[in-house]
């Protein structure tokens, strides 16, 4: 049950997507099939979808290391996983409140990197070049090609 608790966590997540965040888009598809809310539905289902693979695809064999030190490096290594999954929701939520008032390209920038840094990316190069591209091609697909309105500055 411990080890599932990410997934489960993940999975309460994508049914939160899937109740709440398509009934605050407007259905405003003029006929089409695909109309504003099915990206979110896709999402939701997506994310559901993983967790439970990642929940049934865990290694469910006995390891070949001893038992002592699977129990002194597994704590330490099962917290740690604990405390980045926390932190990388903390940084989801803090996208989610900051974005309105920083702006998308600079919000997304910021919780990219941090994201990159608590999966363990070291490289500084890496660091400031991917988080940047990412997020200007996010807005460039979505601001410019599809013509969807993203969070500016507020000054």
């Amino acid at each position: 049950m411990r080890a599932n608790l990410p997934n489960i966590i993940m999975i309460l997540l994508g049914l939160l997507v899937i109740l709440v965040i398509p009934y605050q888009i407007s259905e405003t598809s003029g006929g089409a099939v695909l109309g504003p809310r099915f990206f979110p539905y896709l999402l939701g289902i997506g994310i559901i979808l993983f967790s439970v693979i990642s929940m049934f695809s865990t290694e469910k064999e006995p390891s070949a290391i001893p038992k002592e030190e699977q129990e002194s490096t597994g704590e330490t290594e099962g917290k740690k996983d604990y405390l980045r999954t926390g932190l990388l929701f903390g940084c989801i939520l803090f996208w989610i409140l900051i974005v309105p008032i920083a702006g998308f390209i600079i919000t997304t920038t910021l919780v990219t990197m941090a994201a990159m840094i608590l999966i363990g990316c070291r490289n500084k190069l890496t660091l400031g070049w991917v988080p940047l591209a990412f997020s200007l091609v996010v807005y460039y697909v979505f601001a410019i090609l599809l013509h969807i309105a993203l969070p500016e500055i507020l000054i």
